[in-house]
């Protein structure tokens, strides 16, 4: 039935179903996304999914239920899908001409402007300048009118250019909508930018030729009065219309006919998304670093990459940031892993120098002495690699075998037989080792990347009687979290990685025991995650005040929003 009917009218209904407000143009695409054949095997059902969009987007109360998934417990790449970038540019190529605002899409920035307008007010240093500079941001004045009148109410003579730098520092290339506007550029799309901005035209020039951004036409708002309705006007069927803002830009061209081309921005896609209680300074750099990495439709990310980036990532970011802060001030740090693993290939991507910080393998197994059933119930239910005892990882330093059990044991049960079975080694290998490194430093900070307070107190507790005049300071990620050792397994156990476990230091040298393997494949891509979201949070966030820093509040809440998911994933 649907095929018998005219083309060009269901063209207009799709139009009308699709064009409605921005949320049912956004939440069409990602429906049409989703699943592409829809359309053509389902088309009366594709239909009704269509309108409901439409009614669920025109109801207020229940506008911000749709698609307003968890952080963590959904898959949002698989439900934020956008077009691919040469499915999207063909569309845009329909056109002979082509009007952008091209900032908030193509160009954008991490941190709102009212942070970065706090920025500048630090590097000024004229108290009060962030709220007048919020006051006057109007877009129709030029920077000179602006800090004229700034300058008029503080009685003191601010340079202007001093806002566009630190401007230039925070401004970034969206890849998606760049590649986009080049695909336009090169098929001789003729591109009138109309840029909303009080910044003058050398300067919007300058950052239209760092990211090699190229229009025909720059209109610039300040400079003179824009006539929406001329520029629609000009060849209306065959001009398209890109940007990220549909109500105050888009809409104002599609009136005389003009083509939508709307580009959600990542950062608003995150702002929907339903987080936990996070401190609002944070969210904002959590949201726009996430929104672009993950959102921006220049690639769609595997699970496994979401989950870490979205949950796990601040967690071990934080952790790195406060242990870069004790380095920084000369403070001498012993970070308890191997300088092969993970965090310490972290530590080395995001400090320059390393020269304080030193990378000493520990355990809470290490320490050779003596341990009663209690103290070994305290480690096996903080150290993962006690969930896979029954394996027989542990067989070759015990007495007898775990693996011969004939099912696996309970923590109780494992705690007798760790206590009856582990075979003691004398101390000295252990003691040699720590004094060692520390050497002569008698001020040092004790840092353990991996959840649990076993190890540290007990590296603590053989320091004191080695070396009582060394003073020291713990910095753990179980103290930067506040939650129970149990949920904080999956978290050890990824920083851990397959790396093996330091589990004696005897006169003879160091045995090690070796965990069940996560999958390698998984694992580089949750490191990969890490890493980026790490170097993007240290870059955007340099310099900032420490409300821009990373809570153990908010990194836990985080991570045990999505702990469900990890536990799955690893």
């Amino acid at each position: 039935m649907v095929e018998k009917l005219p083309l060009d009218f269901v063209r207009k209904i799709y139009n009308m179903l699709t064009n409605g407000n921005d949320d049912v143009n956004f939440y069409c695409m990602c429906i049409q996304n989703q699943n592409r054949e829809a359309a053509t095997n389902s088309p009366i059902k594709f239909a009704l999914n269509l309108i409901k969009i439409n009614i669920l987007c025109r109801l207020p109360f229940s506008k911000r239920r749709l698609f307003s998934e968890e952080i963590g417990k959904a898959y949002l790449s698989r439900i934020f899908v956008r077009p691919a970038i040469c499915e999207l540019a063909s569309g845009m190529l329909d056109n002979s001409r082509l009007i952008t605002d091209i900032f908030g899409c193509a160009v954008t920035t991490i941190k709102n402007r009212n942070d970065i307008f706090k920025d500048v007010e630090k590097e000024i240093g004229v108290k009060g300048f962030a709220d007048l500079r919020k006051q006057y941001d109007n877009s129709k004045l030029s920077i000179q009118q602006i800090y004229k009148k700034i300058s008029a109410k503080l009685k003191t003579v601010i340079d202007y250019k001093i806002e566009l730098s630190v401007m230039e520092k925070h401004y970034v290339a969206n890849k998606y909508a760049v590649r986009l506007l080049d695909i336009a550029a090169c098929n001789n799309v003729f591109i009138t930018a109309i840029i909303r901005s009080s910044y003058p035209r050398e300067f919007i020039e300058k950052i239209l030729k760092k990211y090699k951004i190229s229009v025909d036409r720059l209109i610039i708002t300040s400079e003179s009065e824009t006539d929406f309705k001329n520029e629609a006007l000009v060849n209306p069927e065959f001009t398209g219309v890109f940007s990220n803002d549909y109500n105050g830009f888009i809409k104002k061209f599609m009136k005389y006919g003009c083509k939508p081309i709307y580009y959600r921005s990542p950062q608003a896609l995150m702002e929907r998304t339903v987080h936990p209680k996070l401190n609002d300074g944070f969210r904002r750099i959590y949201d726009g670093i996430c929104g672009l990495n993950l959102f921006s439709g220049i690639k769609r990310m595997s699970r496994e990459y979401e989950l870490s980036f979205l949950c796990v990532a601040p967690a071990v970011a934080g952790f790195a940031h406060r242990v870069l802060q004790k380095a920084e001030k000369g403070e001498y740090v012993i970070c308890l892993c191997d300088e092969s693993s993970f965090f310490a290939r972290l530590i080395k991507r995001l400090f320059k120098s390393t020269e304080n910080i030193v990378f000493f393998p520990w355990s809470p197994l290490a320490t050779n002495k003596y341990k009663s059933a209690l103290e070994w119930k305290e480690i096996i239910e903080e150290t993962p690699i006690f969930d896979d005892a029954y394996l027989g990882v542990f067989d070759s330093v015990l007495r007898y075998p775990v693996s011969a059990l004939k099912e696996p044991p309970d923590t109780l049960t494992l705690s007798g037989i760790m206590a009856t079975a582990w075979t003691d080694k004398s101390s000295d290998g252990v003691d040699n080792a720590i004094s060692k490194v520390i050497g002569k430093h008698k001020k040092i900070v004790i840092a353990d990347s991996v959840p649990g307070i076993c190890a540290t107190s007990q590296l603590c507790s053989i320091l004191e009687r080695i070396k009582p005049e060394t003073t020291y300071t713990c910095v753990t990620m179980s103290n930067m979290f506040g939650v129970k050792s149990a949920d904080l397994k999956p978290l050890a156990r990824i920083i851990s990685g397959n790396m093996p476990l330091l589990c004696q230091i005897g006169a003879d040298g160091k045995r090690w025991i070796y965990p069940k393997k996560i999958d390698s494949n998984k694992l580089d891509e949750i490191y990969r995650a890490i890493l980026d979201f790490s170097l993007n949070f240290f870059k955007y966030t340099k310099d900032a005040s420490a409300e821009l820093t990373i809570s153990g509040d908010d990194a836990s809440a985080l991570y045990m929003q999505g702990l469900h998911e990890i536990r799955n994933m690893i």
